[in-house]
């Protein structure tokens, strides 16, 4: 069964990757074109030399982790979305077994199995493997060193230290990954140090596992707000949008508690953080397993379960980052908490179990929960895979994207100008700056052109619409339609 799940999981974030999500997003243009320029010269865009971080549309500084995970996959014969988007499809199925074996151990097998069908089956999951973003690399990371901690190495010696400095590294990397995750996951490991969250293990490991993560956090600090990345907090945090100390406490609780709402957990609405427009992030079902489930957890800590305290210890600290950044509630940034929804969900088959008769409760729950569960599946599939990528109006992925990328890269290839006169100016904006065929020379707002280049070079010229793009390279139009999605 664990096998057939991990499999069926892994279909779902394999199977089209390259179409769904439709066209690349920005960023994914962006951290493709690192990542090609790592892998031919072990040097970022602007020449730096197996650089830490990585600049982004010409402004931003990021981590340079996922793009040094996609520069090998940059030399492999694949379109250009599979390939950036290939480490993060890689590392949400290693989510999978991981998220199965650190349930194990803290819940039990029974509990762990429903899980993994949560894991495998919550759109919030599908879709967070399928994006070339940094952010997706949070997740497995986070549970690995969790999971090895919490595995058999936690005894004292060399084998105790071990674990912990393994632990630690994984946890150490999740931090520097992404900004969001340096205040999340260091909280989280702080907070394993508690007495109450301790247990038998002994404090040595523990407290290595919390160290690598605090010092990532205490290193990268100065980088963080007045370094490179200064630049992107100046845009996205809360404290830094000129508010009164009354509104930025309000603006903090309102994020925070907006990351719980039914609207951010069922609706999809909101494209933000990346989201699918119009695709919910759960399954109907855990509309009633996750209050059940969270009563189930808050019954079990009050008893003195260890692993129980430790879940809802994760759920209160996950939200921290996407509440203190504006828009709010941003699904992203709080990615280190994608795992306890199915970890929740599976706390209220639990509960369910125990509400039905002695007798024969197991195989009720089971057959409640596996039922609902098949049932909602064809809906969520429909939803993300046909009406998502169908209508694409107000999300950021579209098929212009990639061909823009693509006729970047081949004005860059013959030294050319390009000038693009589009539709959607920024999308084109970005892409420009992403790809860097040379500098962007002019912008004119009012006609929403785009200009590309240096004084020198034949001009190309490119014209786009929803069904495709005209491009003049000093002969007559030349006409490329999109392929159909």
């Amino acid at each position: 069964m664990v096998l057939a799940l991990v499999l069926f999981g892994a279909a779902l974030r394999f199977a089209s990757l390259g179409a769904i999500p439709p066209g690349l997003h920005p960023d994914e243009a962006a951290t493709a074109y690192e990542a090609r320029c790592l892998w031919r010269s072990g040097r970022s865009s602007d020449g730096r030399v197996w650089p830490f971080t990585v600049r982004m549309h010409g402004r931003y500084e990021v981590e340079a982790t996922y793009a040094w995970l996609a520069a090998p996959c940059a030399g492999l014969p694949l379109p250009l979305e599979v390939w950036v988007r290939l480490p993060a499809a890689v590392g949400g199925i290693l989510l999978l077994p991981l998220g199965y074996l650190l349930a194990r151990r803290l819940f039990g097998a029974w509990c762990a199995r429903w899980a993994l069908v949560f894991l495998a089956c919550e759109p919030l999951a599908w879709h967070y493997a399928r994006l070339g973003l940094r952010a997706t690399l949070v997740p497995p990371l986070l549970v690995g060193g969790l999971l090895l901690l919490c595995g058999p190495g936690r005894g004292e010696g060399r084998r105790g230290l071990g674990a912990g400095l393994a632990s630690g590294a994984c946890l150490a990397l999740a931090a520097a990954s992404y900004t969001p995750a340096r205040l999340v996951v260091p909280c989280l490991a702080l907070a394993l140090l508690l007495p109450g969250l301790r247990g038998p293990a002994p404090l040595g490991p523990r407290a290595l596992a919390a160290a690598l993560p605090c010092l990532v956090l205490g290193l990268s600090l100065p980088w963080t707000l007045d370094g490179g990345g200064g630049a992107r907090l100046d845009a996205i945090a809360l404290w830094r949008q000129d508010l009164g100390p009354a509104a930025l406490v309000a603006g903090f609780l309102r994020g925070y508690a907006l990351h719980f709402a039914p609207r951010t957990l069922f609706w999809g609405s909101s494209s933000k953080g990346f989201w699918a427009e119009d695709v919910a992030p759960l399954l109907a079902v855990e509309v009633l397993l996750l209050p059940l489930g969270l009563a189930c957890a808050v019954r079990r800590a009050r008893r003195g379960h260890l692993s129980s305290r430790l879940l809802l210890v994760w759920l209160l600290v996950a939200p921290l980052a996407s509440a203190l950044t504006v828009p709010a509630p941003n699904p992203l940034r709080a990615i280190a908490g994608l795992p306890l929804w199915a970890l929740l969900s599976a706390h209220g088959v639990r509960a369910l179990r125990a509400a039905l008769r002695p007798r024969i409760r197991a195989r009720q729950a089971n057959f409640l929960a596996g039922g609902a569960v098949a049932c909602c599946l064809p809906f969520a599939l429909w939803s993300y895979g046909v009406r998502f990528p169908a209508e694409r109006r107000r999300d950021w992925f579209r098929p212009q994207n990639t061909a823009f990328a693509a006729l970047l890269g081949e004005a860059k290839a013959a030294g050319a100008r390009l000038r693009l006169d589009v539709g959607w100016l920024e999308a084109s904006l970005v892409l420009a700056r992403a790809a860097r065929p040379a500098t962007v020379t002019e912008l004119e707002d009012q006609r929403r052109r785009v200009h590309v280049g240096g004084p020198r070079g034949p001009l190309w010229r490119a014209r786009s619409d929803p069904q495709g793009l005209t491009l003049w390279r000093g002969r007559g139009p030349e006409r490329r339609d999109y392929a159909p999605r």
